[in-house]
């Protein structure tokens, strides 16, 4: 499929290596440090994530499970892990359930593979993620139940008969109970859910924090600040205030469950992959990473589900939503995470300092 979709012998580091800058100051493209171009079928990259993942804090990585009723994609590197016990790679799986379209954003051009709901997808999905969940590295973060998210619940043209019959096609498979959990990204279809159909939901930003007020270009007119973005006039994307995101995910009016999990985002810009229609989150750097991770702790941690937070990404390197390291910033995105970490297990809030 890769051949024929993008030509052969394509990586997507191919897109990230040819992105180039939209306006003035405009750090693309965006890439890779200590890791270098990596192929994630060489199964030693995914220990050595692993180590960098512990420096930063990071428990586990949540891993995108792309299954098309009964076809698998980028399954090498995972299937690789189960072949190789002794690589550490604490992982759990998200069912990425949404179509693949030229485009790169799951909602507009050309469908690659559709993603469908036919009956019984429950127990062949099921299957399909069961022999992960015996894996000895696969996660149970409350030390009995394998963890399972769906990305977007709402797609699903039953989404409570379906839930129940992954949950049931698990105990017949000898699984037994699953903790899932559900992303926050479609809301309208997530609110109208029941709400103890899942154990938990995940904030993943920028999906549900972004305003139409938060836009600097492309946006409803308004006054802009002083260093607002001027693309050219071919740019056809939308520019938006990472300051004005973080402000919209501490806010405590946002509505929210209770069984959420707070989320943060180092960056977003996925120029590499839409170039002149990119969506970009302006000023987004360490040090504003740093501010939100604060905020988060003295705001929002304590009443997050088990106290977890949710990264996006590791390493979405076509949407420069990545923590590892980069020939901009170095570790520093690394080091930010594992000082916050370390703070937060000393108490929080209280112990920040400077």
């Amino acid at each position: 499929q890769n051949d024929a979709w993008w030509g052969p012998g394509y990586t997507e580091w191919q897109a990230v290596t040819a992105a180039r800058p939209q306006f003035p100051g405009h750090a693309q493209p965006a890439l890779p440090q200590g890791l270098g171009f990596y192929d994630l079928t060489r199964t030693e990259v995914l220990g050595e994530q692993t180590a960098l993942a512990r420096r930063a804090g990071i428990d586990a990585f949540c891993c995108h499970h792309y299954w098309f009723n009964g076809t698998p994609l980028l399954d090498a590197p995972l299937q690789g892990l189960l072949d190789r016990p002794e690589i550490d790679f604490p992982f759990y799986l998200c069912w990425a359930n949404e179509s693949w379209r030229r485009n790169w954003d799951g909602l507009s051009g050309e469908t690659l593979i559709a993603q469908t709901y036919p009956p019984g997808f429950e127990q062949a999905l099921a299957g399909s993620v069961a022999r992960y969940m015996r894996d000895p590295r696969y996660q149970r973060p409350d030390g009995t139940r394998p963890r399972f998210v769906i990305y977007r619940p709402g797609d699903m043209p039953d989404p409570a008969a379906s839930v129940a019959a992954l949950r049931q096609a698990w105990r017949d498979l000898g699984v037994g109970e699953v903790e899932l959990g559900a992303v926050r990204f479609h809301l309208p279809g997530l609110s109208a859910l029941p709400e103890d159909l899942f154990d938990f939901q995940i904030e993943m930003p920028p999906h549900g924090l972004v305003t139409p007020g938060d836009y600097l270009v492309g946006g409803p007119p308004r006054d802009l600040p002083p260093g607002t973005p001027r693309p050219g006039a071919a740019f056809r994307g939308l520019i938006y205030d990472y300051e004005a995101v973080i402000a919209n995910a501490l806010a405590t009016d946002w509505n929210r469950p209770p069984n959420l999990i707070a989320g943060i985002m180092p960056s977003w810009d996925n120029t590499a992959r839409r170039g002149r229609d990119a969506h970009i989150a302006h000023g987004a750097n360490p040090a504003a990473f740093r501010r939100w991770l604060r905020g988060l702790a003295c705001r929002r941690l304590a009443g997050s589900y088990r106290n977890e937070l949710f990264v996006n990404a590791w390493n979405e390197w076509g949407e420069r939503a990545a923590m590892e390291p980069s020939r901009q910033y170095g570790t520093a995105l690394i080091d930010t995470m594992g000082n916050w970490r370390r703070a937060a297990e000393r108490g929080g809030c209280s112990t920040w300092h400077g």
